[in-house]
């Protein structure tokens, strides 16, 4: 079983070559996906979630607020707050999840908890006498998805937003930094999405959920296969049982064999692929 494990691995560079050229259709339906945004030290900015220029009804605003103690400037301590939210009250329809830090795959429905107002993140005091900052907040130093929501013409979109939160030292002194790496909202109405979706409708076997099915979305597979709970799409659970399994490679091989006019080579290991799978199952 080892052996067979180690050949299909070592056959992963060939697999890439080959397999990165054939790959299934890209899924259909659209997801309005963006570059994101830095805001260090303190300040405000917002997003324009749906790219909506002449509205701010789809703005998601960030904020970084600094306060100081008694103290300063004797002895430099300063404090920090980050938060996210609607960006001018009640002009905004955009409500947020970011309650908990959630992972890539998670999915952003009706679910979820959002709040309407503008939420605190994460804050941190730091000590000007001992140098010491202290972090507190759900989102302190972190990494990971938020939920969104916002109202277009009377009909619900849901979307996400990749976020990292972190301090950085100075100079002068340490400040955070709040980082939208990335964000995307479903522009289809009244239909929940994945965290991290780049395309509007997934089929299966799209793992990194980027609308091509290939050999990255096998190496997800592999990686994760045989953990029985806590798994999602993001990790290759396509029936959503919460494990991978054998039954989530075939659906992942099923997609290969709708590509168009594939390479017998790429079927070969592919076939060697699914047979290390099986073993393993074993």
């Amino acid at each position: 079983m080892l052996r067979i494990r180690s050949v299909a691995r070592s056959l992963g560079v060939l697999w890439a070559a080959i397999a990165l050229c054939v790959f299934a259709a890209p899924a259909s339906g659209a997801m309005y996906v963006h570059a994101g945004t830095s805001l260090g030290f303190m300040g405000t900015t917002h997003l324009d979630l749906a790219g909506d220029t002449t509205s701010v009804r789809d703005d998601l605003g960030l904020n970084i607020t600094c306060y100081t103690t008694l103290n300063y400037p004797s002895d430099g301590s300063c404090g920090y707050c980050v938060y996210i939210g609607r960006p001018y009250g009640n002009q905004s329809t955009v409500a947020v999840a970011a309650s908990s830090v959630y992972p890539m795959g998670q999915p952003i429905d009706a679910g979820l908890s959002y709040a309407t107002s503008e939420i605190s993140m994460a804050a941190h005091n730091y000590n000007g006498t001992t140098g010491a900052m202290s972090n507190s907040g759900v989102w302190a130093n972190q990494a990971g998805y938020i939920g969104l929501t916002c109202v277009l013409d009377g009909q619900t979109h849901y979307g996400w937003a990749q976020i990292k939160e972190e301090v950085i030292e100075g100079p002068p002194l340490p400040y955070p930094r709040l980082t939208i790496v990335q964000w995307g909202l479903q522009l289809a109405p009244d239909t929940p999405v994945l965290a991290g979706q780049l395309v509007g409708t997934l089929r299966d076997g799209d793992a990194d959920m980027n609308g091509i099915v290939n050999f990255k979305d096998y190496i997800i597979v592999e990686r994760y296969f045989g953990r029985t709970s806590g798994m999602n799409w993001a990790n290759g659970d396509f029936n959503g049982d919460g494990a991978v399994t054998f039954k989530d490679y075939v659906r992942l091989e099923g997609i290969f064999g709708q590509s168009s006019v594939p390479e017998p080579a790429t079927l070969s290991l592919l076939a060697l692929a699914g047979l290390a799978m099986a073993k393993r199952r074993k």
